[in-house]
């Protein structure tokens, strides 16, 4: 899902155009959060070391992914700042380098203590989070909520006028309810009768629904089979707490042949499978379907073996389909039970279902709707008042609303509703990016047994690698004083890799050929003496990058000609000894902007959230999850806008 992460991104590049010393650049990014009276731009620039993968994946271990994205910090800061390999340490002493295991972990222990969990991810930000919104943003919202409170004070006596006239429609309204619809219902499963292997029974929305926490199936054998040309309508009552399969009739050992109903990603999905994804369909709701509230869903096939024919019906509403999959031919019937909660030994559900019903016939939208409001009303109206949660009591208050209610009563309601939900919106739109933090307690960092995260051993405190002369200050060991060390003037390494990584930049290779890796395994420098003044003077002009960068271009060899005859490029073909000046191809995305540039397209306007220019149709597709998600061009500037600015999914 969408990370907002632009902010970070914005202040990289106004601390680039405002020449910001690279050592509070340095110590902004990796600890601008523990600096005295931090301001929000230094807490935005801890966005650094939050851009790593946040895995959401189902039934990963939570404690071994968050120590994967503590890993990812050592390696990233350790290779940008030191040029070392620190990360070859992580499960042994590192075979070349003066870096021991012990090493790596007081290191990793720095950037232990972000309170983050392991599973998360699934709104593509996760916490630690900080809310980015403009002065403006947060001032609209202000106006917004004093509106929002004016009209709530406005309306209360009518609010009390409905709940009034909604008590007295209650007395009687049970006994008025009209029937469900039973044409050509062949399968009632209040659930309590069914086999396999149990659910607890509590209670639902109609009586007592069946509870899964994962992995329990209640089996029946139905009384009509399944099947891809004949029609059928399945109903059932859901609350879901995770996704899962909610009904099936399908052999897994066959290619999932069959039917099967599913709540993923808070869609509903229907599949009709000969064999899965060569030869079957498959639909989803556009519309999410809210997690833990109780809704109905009715699905209606009517037998043509097209993905048109197949309804989905929310709380008696039709929904909008997306089709992924539409080529069903065979048949899809098999001799497996109709099993509740699961497929046969995978998708295992978790929440609550009540009163499944099977019909052979293609139920109507107005049965369909019948069927789900008088359900719904029957067992709500069933209820105490003091047992109806928040989600039943604002569905009987909106049913109310919409068929008992004066037209009066219902324009003041529906102004209201209309307020909250522009407040809603204008807030779900203010950013909030991923942050740097430190935990109230700290977590306790220890040397992992060959790397692996539940295999504990010593205990150990934040330092930095032994084998480097220069030493820590006396300051608490925290990412602050790590980042102050780096940035010490008798720091061997951090000036030397900025420096070698301009020279790379400007040259095409730097003067040290792996800019990441200053340890025994990378290569020696051509040119020692130079690497060295050339760190000395960018130290000693107050971390000035600007001026480093002019002092490299304006030299007598950067402002050499590239020309070389056939001997020279012979004698030096990667021009390692700098007799000629450089001569490099430009990479995919400045290659991008240079043509943009060239034509005059070009939109040079600074900072912003990412834009989506033209790529190929079908991006995407292959590389989201049951291909979600499509790459929508935007329009206008934002097509034309640097390659720096392109949104990226990983």
């Amino acid at each position: 899902n969408e990370r907002t992460m632009w902010p970070w991104r914005d202040w990289v590049i106004r601390a680039f155009n405002d020449n910001m010393p690279f050592d509070q650049f340095t110590i902004e990014q990796l600890a601008g959060d523990l600096l005295p009276n931090a301001t929000l731009p230094q807490k935005i620039a801890t966005g650094f070391n939050r851009n790593h993968m946040v895995n959401n994946e189902s039934g990963l271990i939570p404690e071994e992914f968050r120590v994967e994205y503590v890993a990812d910090r050592v390696k990233t800061t350790s290779t940008v700042w030191m040029g070392l390999t620190l990360e070859c340490a992580r499960c042994h002493d590192h075979k070349y380098d003066p870096i021991t295991q012990r090493d790596y972990y007081r290191f990793f222990s720095f950037f232990n203590n972000v309170p983050e969990k392991g599973l998360d991810g699934s709104r593509g930000n996760a916490a630690p989070l900080l809310n980015v919104a403009t002065p403006a943003q947060k001032a609209a919202v202000a106006i917004l909520e004093q509106r929002v409170k004016q009209a709530g004070q406005e309306f209360k006596p009518v609010d009390a006028a409905i709940a009034t006239a909604q008590k007295a429609w209650e007395r009687t309204a049970l006994a008025r309810l009209a029937a469900v619809p039973t044409a050509g219902l062949v399968g009632h499963y209040p659930l309590e009768g069914g086999a396999g292997t149990k659910a607890a029974f509590v209670p639902g929305i109609l009586g007592k629904g069946a509870s899964y926490k994962g992995g329990e199936v209640i089996e029946i054998d139905p009384s009509s089979d399944i099947r891809a040309d004949r029609p059928f309508t399945i109903a059932v009552w859901i609350k879901p707490s995770a996704a899962g399969c909610l009904i099936s009739k399908m052999d897994e050992a066959d290619r999932m042949r069959g039917f099967d109903l599913v709540y993923r990603k808070n869609k509903i999905l229907v599949h009709l499978v000969n064999k899965w994804t060569e030869n079957d369909i498959g639909v989803r709701t556009v519309t999410d379907v809210p997690s833990r509230q109780w809704n109905h869903l009715t699905v209606t096939c009517d037998g043509s073996r097209s993905a048109a024919g197949i309804r989905i019906y929310l709380n008696g509403v039709p929904q909008a389909l997306t089709i992924d999959r539409d080529r069903l031919s065979g048949t899809i019937a098999n001799d497996e039970p109709l099993r509740i909660g699961r497929r046969e030994a995978s998708a295992s559900y978790k929440g609550m279902i009540d009163d499944v019903r099977i019909y052979d016939r293609v139920l109507n939208a107005s049965e369909a709707e019948r069927l789900a409001t008088t359900q719904f009303l029957r067992g709500a109206l069933a209820m105490p008042g003091g047992k109806r949660d928040r989600a039943i009591q604002r569905r009987l208050r909106e049913h109310f609303i919409a068929r008992h209610a004066t037209a009066a009563q219902r324009q003041a309601d529906a102004a209201m509703v209309r307020l909250h939900k522009e407040l809603d919106a204008l807030k779900s739109a203010l950013p909030v990016m991923m942050v740097m933090a430190e935990s109230k307690k700290p977590r306790q960092a220890y040397l992992l047994e060959r790397g692996e995260y539940d295999k504990p051993t010593e205990k150990l405190s934040s330092d930095v690698p032994s084998s480097l002369k220069v030493r820590r200050g006396t300051a608490p060991p925290d990412r602050l004083e790590l980042a102050r060390w780096l940035m010490q003037p008798d720091n061997p390494l951090t000036a030397r890799v900025f420096v070698n990584r301009i020279w790379a930049r400007l040259f095409g290779r730097g003067i040290v050929a792996t800019p990441e890796d200053f340890g025994t395994q990378g290569e020696w420098p051509t040119h020692p003496a130079l690497l060295d003044w050339l760190a000395c003077e960018f130290r000693d002009s107050g971390w000035d990058v600007k001026q480093l960068i002019r002092l490299i271009v304006t030299s007598t060899t950067y402002r050499q000609t590239s020309h070389a005859g056939a001997d020279l490029i012979g004698r030096d073909p990667d021009n390692r000894l700098l007799a000629r000046g450089p001569r490099i191809r430009l990479d995919a995305e400045t290659l991008r902007d240079n043509a943009l540039a060239v034509s005059g397209l070009l939109v040079d306007r600074l900072g912003g959230p990412s834009v989506k220019p033209y790529q190929p149709p079908g991006l995407w597709r292959e590389m989201t999850y049951d291909g979600q998600l499509a790459y929508e061009p935007d329009r206008g500037a934002s097509l034309y806008r640097r390659s720096l600015y392109t949104y990226w999914k990983r």
